[in-house]
């Protein structure tokens, strides 16, 4: 693999920054990208989860998702990484999570990849729901 390495000077750096670290974090885009997408319908505004009653499909929890076991429709366990949760996005029946109906669209082919990084980014970042 080739690259360049580029030095600038503490002004040069400085105004580089200011062009471009001005817009939002990855996170942020995919917190829009999240709604844009009608994923919060089903998955709560914050990833918090949706549930029956009015209508409201229900979905698996976001909030606190990343890095945490998932059991699966079939009784295996899996860590909630980058890959599982881009497969979810994806590929939704290759790994059903326990306890919820199948009813999550397929996202192959809808989603750039750009977006879908910016997505798992905006899920990656839900911390856990306090308990009240």
């Amino acid at each position: 693999m080739l690259g360049d390495i580029v030095v600038l000077s503490d002004p040069d750096y400085q105004t580089w920054l200011e062009q471009n670290g001005s817009g939002p974090t990855l996170a942020q885009a995919g917190q829009s990208l999240f709604m844009h997408y009608g994923c919060s319908g089903c998955h709560g505004g914050n990833g918090v989860g949706g549930n029956q009653s009015a209508g409201t499909v229900r979905a698996p929890p976001l909030a606190g998702l990343y890095g945490s076991p998932v059991t699966l429709a079939d009784g295996t366990i899996v860590a909630a990484d980058d890959r599982y949760i881009r497969d979810c996005i994806l590929m939704p029946g290759t790994q059903r999570v326990a306890g919820y109906p199948p009813l999550m669209p397929s996202f192959a082919g809808q989603i750039g990849e750009e977006d879908l990084l910016e997505i798992i980014a905006y899920i990656k970042s839900l911390a856990p729901e306090e308990p009240l």
